[in-house]
């Protein structure tokens, strides 16, 4: 039962990789992930649990870009240990894999058994020419080989957004039909309506309808679900999310509908940097009379903004006791996203690594012939090296910084200048 939970728990982390993940900056930070998993689905059905799937079901980027950094660095490995009281304990793993444009098409999770890592399930997906992920199909392994077990199937809009996902599982011989989620879109291109039905072997029968409502800067402000009664709508749970200036979720509260009046469930409430990157949630139960501390979560950043650790602690005798932590750990990408950057062709990549010491490798692309200049630089904007001064061809290059003698750790920065394109990047030397 503990690793099935784990099991849960670790995929609501790879599902909700746009909140806090290497994606949660100000612009991606919306409330279709911002809830705990583990909170929504203490108020849901075992049935509708099955067809909800909350982070995964609800997500409404493309969801090929679920592992991307905005900073171009790909999720390559979670590692999930509990604490035992005295250390950190491996429990689980999960790895990924990437095609040529970055599109994860494998991750396969494992649990710690001393002293080997045991296969557990795989998710292995496929994409269409615009990079959206038309199906992907879960796995178990039973000891031997990898067994089918779900499989989900994505349609798109032709602006790629997604509007209909159908979930199946394997009955041995065939796949069946399960759920299938319908998303409709408003004038913003915001989506304003989820709807879920479950198969009954013959037709498609109402089960779970989620309406949204937006501010004057498209922040998702409410989540309104409701359950299909046979006759028509119930209500059924309530999220209503607070801003700051910055249209950083300051706090989202969960209410479910007793017949009567709604009720308070979960509040959180979210901590960001300087970078508006989420670096700690606060959980809070209602006990029908006052907010108590519950959970607590704890982000930490590398120099390129990727979410290196989280960690989970839970309220114990008037103080938080460490829980759980998870490890995270990236690579460059391949293939720079249009999302990322891309600016008449040129290109500037993040250095690699980062954190560096004693050197680093910085890479650009040039679409045209030109004059080009690659310079350091300190935090003062005092210039430090000059890696390039000259004229190049059209191509790919890559020039590597080695710290010179005399130059203490630190924030420096690198800028890019060619043919009117200017593009400055940050990274950080560690002694």
């Amino acid at each position: 039962m503990k690793i099935f939970t784990i099991l849960i728990t670790l995929m609501s982390c790879l599902f909700s990789m746009h909140l806090f993940s290497q994606e949660n900056n100000k612009s991606n930070l919306r409330s279709e992930n911002i809830l705990s998993e583990q909170s929504i689905l203490k108020s849901v059905s075992t049935a509708q649990r099955k067809n909800l799937n909350l982070t995964k079901d609800r997500e409404l980027k493309t969801v090929s870009k679920e592992t991307i950094s905005d900073d171009g660095f790909l999720l390559s490995e979670i590692i999930g240990r509990y604490w035992s009281g005295i250390n950190w304990v491996n429990e689980i793993k999960t790895t990924n894999s990437y095609d040529g444009n970055n599109n994860p098409v494998e991750r396969v999770t494992t649990i710690y058994q001393m002293p080997n890592w045991i296969n557990t399930q795989r998710e292995s997906n496929i994409f269409d020419v615009n990079n959206n992920m038309i199906e992907s199909q879960l796995q178990i392994w039973d000891g031997t080989q990898w067994v089918n077990q779900a499989k989900f199937t994505y349609s798109y809009q032709g602006n790629n957004k997604l509007i209909e996902q159908l979930e199946q599982t394997w009955d041995g011989n065939d796949w069946i039909n399960e759920s299938k989620w319908t998303y409709s879109y408003g004038t913003n291109d915001d989506v304003v309506e989820s709807l879920c039905q479950i198969w009954d072997n013959s037709i498609w029968i109402n089960d779970l309808k989620w309406t949204y409502s937006y501010d004057g800067n498209n922040n998702r402000i409410e989540e309104f679900g409701q359950s299909w009664g046979g006759v028509s709508w119930t209500n059924y749970y309530k999220l209503e999310f607070v801003y700051d200036e910055n249209d950083n979720v300051m706090e989202g509260l969960e209410q479910s509908w007793t017949g009567f009046y709604w009720v308070n469930e979960w509040n959180g409430f979210f901590t960001y940097n300087e970078d508006h990157y989420c670096t700690e949630v606060i959980w809070k139960k209602w006990d029908g009379l006052m907010w108590k501390n519950c959970n607590r979560e704890l982000f930490t950043y590398d120099g390129n903004n990727n979410k290196t650790e989280e960690l989970w602690q839970t309220w114990e005798n008037s103080s938080w006791a460490d829980s759980y932590k998870y490890f995270l750990s990236y690579l460059p990408a391949t293939h720079i996203d249009p999302g990322i950057e891309l600016t008449n062709g040129y290109v500037l990549y993040n250095n690699y690594p980062n954190p560096f010491n004693p050197s680093t490798t910085i890479a650009f692309e040039l679409p045209t012939t030109g004059k080009v200049t690659l310079k350091i630089f300190n935090i003062l904007g005092e210039e430090i090296s000059t890696l390039v001064s000259d004229r190049l061809s059209a191509g790919s290059y890559s020039y590597e910084w080695s710290r010179p003698d005399g130059i203490p750790s630190g924030v420096y920065f690198y800028r890019l200048e060619a043919a009117g394109y200017v593009r400055t990047r940050k990274m950080v030397l560690m002694r």
